[in-house]
């Protein structure tokens, strides 16, 4: 793809270039979805092609073997897009529709913030934006666009929807092609747009229209990193969200060539406000999912690693192998013996040997330990007996922190993130019901950790 110097004044342009070049690739796990399910003789449809990124992605995964429908209004980007097809020799496997799509055929004005912040009737942009430049560009809904093209109807397909919060429309558009049985997958932005008011009816009710035609919803917790796909709950910070189709086998992770850490990007972080944080918690307690944003935010996780490490260490015997879940910053390596052999595993692969697991899907790590390191772990997970258990037949020693229920308010405990509030009763007899027998157990004094924890 060729940027001419010009066009990086852009600023989504230039954001593309800062991916592609310094960053691993543009959304390289969407990417890495796509490259690993496509097949030859897949129909795929990118609306809101942009440049191609994806559509050059798609076309050349199985050279000449899967058809493009490349969906654009913007005229500038259509340019691009048609020099990117030619330089890669796709012609032939790239139609280039120049239009956008919508739930009927028409016109409506495109706001055009920058070559990828243009937006139908300015949904998505910020108030600032929305007295940019405003064209009309024409409407079709792609169920018209497939019912002209015979020669596309039987193609298992997969359709991926970036439109600045205009998905739902575009979506009703699709209705015979998603209730065909073809469509393995649709790959669609949830974005601020969708965070509020009537654009999060039309969104709630797309995502119900999702699951009663049987697909499951899921996002990546970092749009960079790769990792597991999680259970998609509509909580604030956006994401690409993955309907699967019933069936769809994914993987239990996406990797990435380039391990390690990535800036979460500011439009994917979580709110910080203590009521917008604690409304969280209570959706995802009740959907029992993963609070994926958190986690992906690796900055976030230093607080406190320090300590919690420094506790732990000294029950870690010296040359012994320990399994740190939820293993984050890594700050009990560093303090372990040299001689030990140390394990991190976590929802994003934060390092080289990282074993990637989302512990609330069930996932846990093969092997076994002699201990396995759980540091402020059990307050995010929804099955704690569960998460015991695995532990307990995996390795001869726990060693964990918990902050204990005390005369703290629920609310308060909720604002943090937690999901459980256990006693200490509560907790030690949790432990011995999961095969455990608590040799340490107290709090600390003058620490943040009130429970500290060492069971064989």
């Amino acid at each position: 793809m060729m940027l001419p110097r010009v066009a990086l004044r852009d600023p989504g342009v230039g954001f593309l270039f800062q991916k592609e070049t310094r960053q691993g690739g543009y959304e390289y796990p969407t990417r890495r979805f796509f490259d690993v399910h496509l097949q030859p003789g897949d129909l795929f449809i990118d609306v809101g092609a942009h440049w191609g990124i994806f559509t050059l992605q798609a076309a050349t995964r199985h050279r000449h073997a899967i058809k493009v429908l490349a969906i654009e209004p913007h005229p500038q980007n259509i340019e691009q897009l048609k020099s990117a097809v030619r330089l890669n020799d796709v012609q032939d496997d790239v139609e280039i529709v120049a239009t956008a799509a919508g739930a009927k055929a028409g016109a409506a004005p495109l706001l055009i913030n920058s070559t990828m912040g243009h937006s139908l009737y300015g949904h998505g942009l910020p108030p600032a934006a929305r007295n940019t430049t405003q064209i009309t560009v024409p409407v079709v809904a792609l169920d018209r666009l497939l019912a002209e093209r015979a020669d596309l109807g039987e193609r298992r397909t997969f359709l991926k929807v970036d439109v600045e919060g205009f998905e739902p429309e575009v979506l009703a558009g699709a209705r015979d092609l998603l209730e065909s049985g073809r469509v393995a997958a649709v790959v669609w932005e949830y974005g601020r747009g969708m965070q509020g008011g009537k654009r999060r009816e039309k969104m709630l009710a797309m995502v119900e229209q999702f699951h009663s035609r049987g697909f499951a919803l899921f996002r990546f917790p970092h749009p960079g990193m790769g990792g597991p796909l999680v259970p998609f709950a509509p909580t604030p910070g956006g994401c690409n969200v993955f309907a699967l189709a019933p069936g769809f086998d994914r993987l239990p992770y996406y990797d990435k060539p380039n391990r390690g850490p990535e800036p979460l990007p500011t439009p994917h972080k979580g709110p910080t406000d203590r009521e917008t944080r604690a409304a969280i918690t209570e959706l995802l307690r009740a959907r029992k999912l993963t609070d994926a944003a958190r986690w992906a935010d690796f900055a976030a996780l230093h607080k406190g690693a320090d300590e919690r490490a420094g506790l732990a260490a000294p029950l870690v015997a010296p040359g012994s192998s320990l399994l740190d879940l939820g293993a984050g910053t890594m700050a009990l390596r560093e303090l372990i013996g040299t001689d030990c052999r140390y394990q991190p595993a976590d929802l994003l692969p934060y390092a080289d040997n990282t074993i990637v697991v989302d512990l609330n899907q069930g996932q846990f790590p093969e092997g076994e330990w002699d201990a396995v390191a759980a540091l402020e772990l059990f307050e995010y997970i929804h099955d704690v007996p569960a998460l015991l258990r695995r532990c307990r037949a995996s390795a001869r020693r726990l060693v964990f922190t918990y902050r204990l229920r005390d005369r703290q308010d629920i609310t308060a405990r909720r604002e943090k993130g937690w999901f459980n509030d256990f006693s200490h009763d509560d907790m030690r007899a949790m432990l011995q019901r999961t095969g455990w027998t608590a040799i340490i157990a107290e709090k600390v004094p003058g620490s943040g950790l009130p429970y500290l924890c060492a069971a064989e």
